[in-house]
């Protein structure tokens, strides 16, 4: 799936590569659930950029989230309710990470 958004990318002159690791990493730190609806997508998931090609994101691990393909393919009527779930999911994230920085010390 990495070099397929790669491929998107380079066609639409993005900036960024995506590695197999990468997706590997996301998946493991959304805990193979959806970001934006909490579904398992473990063996079925899709990737979407937070700032999508067309408004200049970058193909970097930094602007992707794993999601199902229903909230995927649903951008249009969840616009709000993602905006508002992915700020919940990163401030759980960062919260996970500081937790996992000062265990690691």
């Amino acid at each position: 799936k990495a070099a397929t958004e790669n491929t998107k990318a380079k066609k639409m002159g993005v900036e960024g590569r995506l590695h197999k690791q990468d997706i590997i990493q996301k998946l493991e730190q959304q805990k193979n659930k959806c970001f934006y609806c909490g579904t398992d997508i473990a063996n079925n998931y899709e990737i979407d950029h937070k700032i999508p090609f067309s408004r200049k994101g970058a193909n970097t691990k930094d602007n992707i989230v794993m999601c199902c393909k229903q909230c995927n393919r649903s951008k249009w009527i969840f616009d709000d309710i993602k905006r508002t779930t992915a700020k919940r999911n990163i401030q759980q994230i960062k919260e996970q990470e500081n937790d996992n920085n000062y265990m690691e010390k």
